[in-house]
């Protein structure tokens, strides 16, 4: 069968609860084989590894991984016409997909301006980074009439958060960063621990200031 492979890849991560859609299944072969599978490539494959018990049909048109024992299973029949209809879905789709990704290329990249790292003896909760991460935006939002984009993270230990603050807009790094040091000099004092920051503007080297 020309796509039993293509199609026991696809259903492999997938679950139960959330089947995998006939044309989504023409979408993944196109995307492994660089082709549309046609009406009687797919309606053959599909069928044989329902009836050998390799996967099963969740309802009419919507598949998934056989789980436990292998059974043999019942496949629906599906028309021509429905499979026109799933090709046509996946066409439409992909085209929205093209546009979607033609508009971000377009759009302009968020850069690294700022890097803030804390690490600290004592464990960090909700509060403690929400301290430390949204007092800072609010500063440079309020003296920059500029809100920036942050992502925070935890490391397993919970002991160290960083954020990196993003912009898309000619905001100079280093304003940014006298803005927000004086508040990490403050929350350190305060909270212990010592802190990195990494600033720097598109295109040059990032300095780097610790605070302890």
């Amino acid at each position: 069968m020309k796509f039993e492979k293509d199609i026991l890849w696809v259903l492999e991560n997938n679950k139960p609860e959330d089947p995998i859609e006939l044309w989504q299944l023409i979408s993944w072969i196109d995307f492994r084989q660089r082709e549309i599978a046609s009406y009687d490539e797919l309606r053959t494959t599909i069928k044989t590894l329902i009836l050998n018990g390799k996967m099963k049909e969740k309802t009419k048109l919507q598949y998934c991984k056989t789980q436990g024992n292998k059974t043999k299973g019942i496949f629906t029949e599906f028309s021509e016409s429905e499979y026109e209809e799933a090709v046509k879905k996946y066409r439409e789709w992909f085209d929205q997909e093209l546009k979607r990704v033609e508009k971000e290329e377009e759009e302009p990249m968020d850069i690294e301006i700022i890097r803030v790292t804390w690490k600290t003896e004592k464990k960090i909760n909700k509060e403690l980074k929400n301290c430390f991460v949204e007092d800072l935006e609010y500063k440079i939002e309020e003296e920059l009439m500029y809100y920036p984009r942050e992502i925070d993270d935890y490391d397993k230990g919970n002991h160290h958060i960083s954020f990196w603050i993003l912009s898309t807009d000619d905001v100079d790094a280093h304003k940014v960063y006298d803005i927000i040091s004086p508040l990490i000099r403050d929350f350190i004092e305060k909270n212990g621990g010592e802190s990195e920051i990494q600033v720097g503007n598109k295109g040059e080297e990032k300095k780097v200031y610790k605070v302890k």
